[in-house]
């Protein structure tokens, strides 16, 4: 460490990390740290993620995750295009498979013109049009806002703006517990500081109980697998393609997106994982894995909700079973033109254990001198920078 004393430290050099960093010292602020605890950016979750640009349509209007999204996609779109970052503006469709989806896809649609989401609801005959390879049944949505970049070049060009602004960023650095009101604990030694960003992933919820926030919630670790479409049928693509997801619950079910590269894939899974970083086919069974397959049982036992994700997510293990699914989006599509690849991501889904009910919203949790982020999922790529913007307001 270059001194001991900051006046904003923030744990995670994830992308709500980097944002806000960004932020404070755009605001005027000089003394800031950011800990790592990996020696290298976008390890876990923000340079893991699909990089889509999401347009906002899922989500209810009194929600943090409405609030942030467009706002979000256009601030993420201006960063781009002021460092030269490659954007892919594909656009999305949503398509549905019976009666009830449709249902669904209208309630969708209705909250998309709630939200101020640019989304307009097409026939079966110009999904056809726009997106020849796959179908819906009567009606589809398409948004076309929908983007994609490459999170790692994201991650990459906040870095080097925050050195330039002199911001300190400390990688092999684990926050290792609290001290005292103004000092914590790290791998590197002591730190005092005036105010604590914790926006530390799938750790945020230990770090938050520790500060005394967030007593009710728990994160629980989901494995995202994808895989890659190599059938000739994949350059044709032009926008991602989404199923209608089960509203509630948080998952947006097995999808086709594009990649800024070209590479089409298929996925993420949702499968309850057993360590917040076990992305290798099997974890080490350990008491955390005891404590998390605990809280899922309590969960399957408890919310019918989350009962059909238990039961369906970890048939996707099996290669045919991921393959029917992916041939509800692309009808076309042979179980060879998919293969297995490196692309894997944890989501860390928040859990209220009071409730036993999963967390659909982000979740902001303050004390007098510290504020903690504890269920930073997807949308919060898209949303990173709006959040940013709304927190360092309200410092």
């Amino acid at each position: 460490m270059t001194h001991s004393h900051y006046d904003y430290v923030i744990c995670g050099a994830g992308i709500i990390g980097l944002t806000i960093a960004l932020r404070l010292a755009k605001n005027g602020v000089k003394s800031i740290l950011i800990i790592e605890k990996e020696d290298h950016i976008g390890a876990h979750a923000s340079g893991r993620n699909s990089g889509i640009l999401h347009s906002g349509i899922y989500y209810t209007q009194d929600s943090l995750k409405s609030q942030f999204c467009i706002a979000g996609s256009q601030l993420m779109k201006e960063f781009c295009a002021q460092k030269n970052i490659p954007i892919l503006n594909c656009g999305k469709v949503i398509v549905c498979q019976n009666e009830a989806e449709l249902e669904t896809l209208h309630t969708l649609y209705d909250r998309s013109q709630l939200n101020g989401t640019l989304a307009n609801l097409i026939s079966k005959a110009q999904l056809s049009e726009l997106e020849p390879l796959t179908t819906t049944y009567k009606e589809a949505i398409h948004t076309p806002t929908t983007s994609v970049v490459n999170p790692k070049e994201i991650l990459q060009a906040l870095v080097e703006e925050i050195e330039a602004y002199g911001i300190t960023l400390q990688f092999s650095t684990s926050y290792l517990g609290r001290i005292d009101e103004k000092t914590i604990r790290t791998s590197a030694g002591p730190v005092k500081f005036e105010f604590f960003i914790n926006s530390a992933g799938s750790f945020s919820d230990r770090i938050g109980h520790e500060f005394g926030v967030g007593k009710d919630y728990r994160l629980l670790p989901f494995k995202g697998l994808y895989k890659k479409w190599i059938g000739a049928g994949a350059a044709s693509v032009k926008a991602h393609v989404y199923p209608v997801p089960d509203i509630r619950n948080p998952f947006l079910g097995i999808h086709v997106t594009k990649s800024i590269s070209g590479a089409v894939y298929f996925g993420p899974t949702a499968i309850p994982s057993l360590g917040p970083e076990n992305y290798d086919s099997f974890a080490k069974f350990d008491m955390e894995a005891v404590q998390i397959l605990y809280r899922n049982f309590q969960l399957f036992m408890t919310n019918p909700k989350y009962r059909s994700v238990a039961k369906t997510e970890p048939l996707r293990y099996i290669p045919y079973s991921y393959f029917l699914e992916s041939r509800k989006l692309i009808p076309t599509l042979k179980s060879e033109e998919l293969i297995p690849c490196d692309k894997v991501g944890i989501r860390p889904q928040l859990v209220n254990i009071r409730t036993k009910e999963l967390v659909m919203d982000f979740v902001i949790e303050r004390t007098d001198n510290s504020l903690h982020l504890l269920n930073a999922i997807s949308p919060a790529f898209t949303c990173s920078m709006a959040i940013a913007d709304s927190i360092v307001q309200s410092l």
